[in-house]
């Protein structure tokens, strides 16, 4: 069986997805929901900047937080990595792997990446970090929904499932 390693992530119309460690626009109800939804359960993958990000998001399964530098006090449930292939070596017998930025990750994941979760935000966001380039080549829209603004979202959205083509 193939193991299937997916992004959990929200981007603006331009990619957008951080700005000076936040997120870039107002908080969304609908992204937090669809990111516990997707992720709360699986073995995590982030940069050490979005370990430290106020939007934090941690699963309850095992996280691991790729850096070189030393990280003091984390929780039982996070261990550190050195690089993507550490990472993947060792989640290496788990049948799902979530990777949940930075732009670092992101981009260095987008080879192994075999689905994508996107959130777009209707908005064009001032940002420091971005999602790559999601190629209609390599990738195919399987499910995309789309949501006016309302309670707890205040810019219309659409959840867009991707999954890579097969080679």
């Amino acid at each position: 069986m193939k193991q299937k390693i997916f992004a959990v992530v929200a981007t603006s119309e331009n990619r957008a997805i951080g700005h000076k460690g936040w997120l870039p626009w107002p908080e969304m109800k609908c992204d937090y929901e669809r990111l516990m939804t997707l992720a709360y359960h699986k073995p995590a993958v982030m940069g050490r900047l979005s370990y430290e990000s106020p939007n934090q998001f941690l699963s309850n399964n095992q996280n691991l937080i790729i850096t070189s530098h030393k990280i003091d006090d984390l929780p039982d449930n996070c261990t550190t990595v050195s690089s993507i292939e550490e990472a993947l070596k060792y989640y290496e017998n788990e049948p799902e792997i979530c990777i949940l930025g930075g732009q670092r990750v992101f981009e260095s994941f987008m080879p192994y990446l075999t689905h994508i979760y996107l959130t777009l935000i209707h908005t064009v966001a001032k940002a420091d970090a971005y999602f790559p380039e999601i190629s209609n080549k390599d990738w195919h829209l399987i499910n995309q929904e789309s949501f006016y603004a309302g309670e707890g979202n205040p810019l219309d959205y659409e959840f867009l499932e991707y999954q890579k083509v097969k080679e």
